[in-house]
């Protein structure tokens, strides 16, 4: 455990995740990790269980320091739950767990705040009550809207456990979040959501958050043939059914290229198997090719050395609503990105000058963007560096760790008044 001694504020983020190998949320809990260490205060993650996102027999440990930042498992393990009692198991006495840790880490090193990530309405409501009886200040995290919950429609007991969770949900919304001494949220999206009924005062936006030392100042290509990569979590909403169909466009005028998909977990391995499925019915094997998730550390090599990078969003309210964590990433690599223009994409990137935004909504338009970087290097390179000047001024974490600053100090000093 870090050493109370050295006097630093503490806080605690709390959180199921598979830290640190996951992918979006390890990830994101990680650097905002960074951003409280970059402004005097000490983090350490306490996580209830870990879901199973990452790749098998990538976190073995239940304690460590990982990227400087301390992590524990006080269950006692970080295997993902294998069956529906077990998961119950790990929700129940996973979640005592942490708030017996927490309650035993303040008698010796006084939790000045409670970051919450990702959790549910049952979760959340703990983590309110702890912080009352610490006398710490709560934060609640919100990537998405209560939508997330709703991104399938095969089973009547999917259906039923995503209505139940998109319910929890709501309910944290009424009832825990006003409660909470800080919001911090992804997007315009949701902080317009939210100010509606919490003061704006009590809100930051948080944005995609990455580290620009993970990269080399600007990546480059060495394929003979043309590399597209897309790298994130194979779920419904991601726009990959979207991608194949550019990806056949793209087949019918050129054969020079081929297409990586990263990201197959156990956790979503059915629905990577649809879209194997549909890349052989459309025949586009050598094209384009399916691959797990790989360790967060291996990312950059995978980025830096891509022809272009891509970002296909539908237009829904979903993903209105968030902010692709693995942009983030790729504008650090200083490769070109196409990317749908949905949500917050458009607010901080402009078209021809540090991504490509596809002149439409369709698949073919999407595959026309593609074929405009591909066939012109000199002005991608200059779009990838634009893209990632934009990433250090606005997301890099020691930006972000500014605003968090900025934030809580002018909040201090209202208190003080």
């Amino acid at each position: 455990m870090s050493d109370p001694s050295n006097k630093k504020p503490l806080v605690v983020f709390v959180a199921a995740s598979d830290f640190p190998y996951g992918l979006s949320a390890p990830y994101r809990i990680r650097m905002f990790a960074k951003c409280f260490q970059l402004i005097g205060i000490e983090p350490i993650c306490v996580f209830q269980y870990a879901p199973g996102v990452a790749g098998r027999g990538l976190n073995m440990e239940t304690r460590g320091v990982y990227d400087n930042i301390e992590f524990v498992y006080p269950i006692g393990t970080s295997k993902p739950p294998t069956s529906v009692a077990r998961l119950f198991y790990y929700k129940i006495w996973g979640l005592y767990c942490v708030l017996w840790y927490i309650l035993k880490l303040n008698k010796t090193w006084p939790v000045k705040y409670l970051f919450s990530y990702g959790n549910t309405f049952l979760e959340d409501l703990c983590y309110y009550l702890l912080s009352r009886r610490i006398k710490a200040k709560l934060i609640i995290e919100i990537c998405d809207s209560p939508l997330i919950a709703l991104n399938s429609h095969r089973g009547f007991r999917r259906k039923v456990k995503e209505r139940l969770k998109y319910s929890l949900l709501l309910l944290r919304d009424r009832f825990i979040l006003p409660r909470a001494s800080y919001l911090f949220v992804i997007s315009h999206w949701l902080l317009e959501r939210y100010s509606k009924f919490i003061s704006p005062d009590r809100i930051l936006l948080t944005p995609i958050i990455g580290d620009a030392d993970r990269f080399p100042p600007y990546g480059c290509a060495t394929h003979t043939k043309k590399r597209i990569v897309w790298i994130g979590n194979f779920r419904p909403y991601e726009g990959l059914e979207f991608l194949i169909d550019a990806i056949e466009q793209l087949a019918n005028r050129r054969s020079d290229f081929y297409c990586q998909l990263y990201g197959v977990t156990s956790k979503w391995e059915h629905y990577a198997s649809t879209i194997q499925e549909l890349i052989i019915r459309k025949g586009l094997e050598r094209f384009v090719s399916v691959h797990d998730a790989v360790r967060n550390d291996e990312v950059p090599q995978i980025l830096s050395t891509a022809d272009v990078l891509v970002n296909p969003r539908t237009n829904s309210t979903l993903n209105q609503s968030n902010f692709p964590t693995k942009l983030v990433d790729y504008l650090l690599s200083g490769r070109p990105v196409v990317s749908s223009s949905v949500g917050e994409v458009s607010k901080y990137l402009e078209s021809e000058k540090s991504v490509i935004f596809p002149s439409g909504p369709s698949s073919y338009e999407f595959a026309e963007a593609i074929e405009k970087i591909l066939a012109a290097p000199t002005e991608a390179e200059r779009i990838g560096r634009m893209g990632r000047e934009i990433a250090e001024k606005h997301f890099d974490y020691r930006a972000v760790a500014a605003k968090i600053g900025e934030f809580i100090s002018s909040d201090t000093q209202r208190n003080a008044f």
